[in-house]
């Protein structure tokens, strides 16, 4: 206590340091109020940190996808190629960004496995009024689930990219599905904040969270994971740990070294992954050296 009185005597000996003193206190007030308030948007403005849909896009009106039937089912859409000989299909859930409609010329990569394909279009997205969430999500994929079911496929296989590998992942928990690709996914959103905000206490707050690995825990099929290690939205680290968590021994997981978030598409080797998921063919010399042990 004596200590004390005597520093704050000398403090008010000292104006300079007094001045210094207080200076530094409005920063810390300041830093300490904007850190409050960024918890604040996170919380109440978490669909502009998760989704960026195209509200303009008119998902009938998408002439990538005009060989394709537009389907509304139970308020989910979806573009749908059917293949009337086949009892396999194909599921596609986007990232966050754009619209389903985005993503037709992906229709390249995904067709000619002797499957039907489903792109869906999420809730809340391309003129839905509604406003995207996590439990609408998840009701998409109850109405897909029960789409495929009503039309007799016996096989399926499901895709996910960036937010929708979380998406993908709760099928795969809540339905049999027999092949899993992810590109660039995360464990689980809380845990992907966690490593993009370290120094914030992502767990006390109350976030829509995608946990990838928790609805994975128990899948016991193939899955192909493909990451690019230049990813600065969703770090390779996170495949890496949802990979090791994977109980599964039909496990594979590709790392290319020069990728980003929103490029994997454009490496040659990504449709020999895909290739490779869907048909079992033997991984080349050439795959192999991307593959992470």
């Amino acid at each position: 206590m004596k200590s004390f009185l005597e520093s704050l005597r000398t403090l008010h000996k000292n104006p300079t340091m007094l001045a210094m003193l207080f200076f530094l206190l409005r920063i810390i007030m300041i830093l300490g109020i904007l850190y409050l308030l960024f918890g604040i948007l996170m919380i109440t403005n978490q669909e502009k940190f998760f989704y960026h849909p195209d509200e303009k896009n008119n998902f009938f009106e998408c002439p990538g996808f005009e060989d394709y039937e537009s389907k509304v089912v139970n308020g989910t859409r979806f573009y749908y190629n059917n293949l009337e000989f086949s009892d396999t299909v194909l599921i596609y859930y986007s990232g966050n960004g754009g619209s389903a409609c985005d993503r037709w010329a992906l229709q390249n990569y995904y067709e000619g496995y002797q499957a039907s394909t489903i792109f869906v279009e999420y809730s809340g997205y391309s003129e839905d009024k509604r406003e995207p969430s996590l439990e609408l999500l998840q009701q998409d994929v109850h109405t897909i689930e029960l789409f495929v079911q009503e039309n007799n496929y016996s096989k399926k296989y499901v895709v996910g990219e960036s937010l929708g590998t979380g998406v993908a992942s709760y099928h795969a928990y809540n339905y049999d599905v027999d092949v899993i690709l992810l590109l660039a996914p995360f464990y689980s959103t809380m845990d992907l904040g966690r490593e993009k905000f370290p120094y914030y206490p992502i767990s006390f707050l109350e976030i829509e969270n995608y946990n990838s690995a928790y609805w994975l825990s128990h899948y016991d099929g193939r899955i192909v994971i493909i990451h690019g290690e230049q990813d600065s939205n969703i770090p390779y680290t996170q495949s890496i740990k949802l990979y090791e968590s994977l109980e599964t021994d039909d496990k594979t997981l590709f790392i290319f070294p020069f990728a980003k978030h929103n490029d994997l598409y454009d490496y040659f080797l990504t449709q020999s992954v895909i290739r490779y998921t869907f048909l079992n063919r033997t991984r080349s010399n050439r795959l192999d050296e991307y593959k992470f042990e």
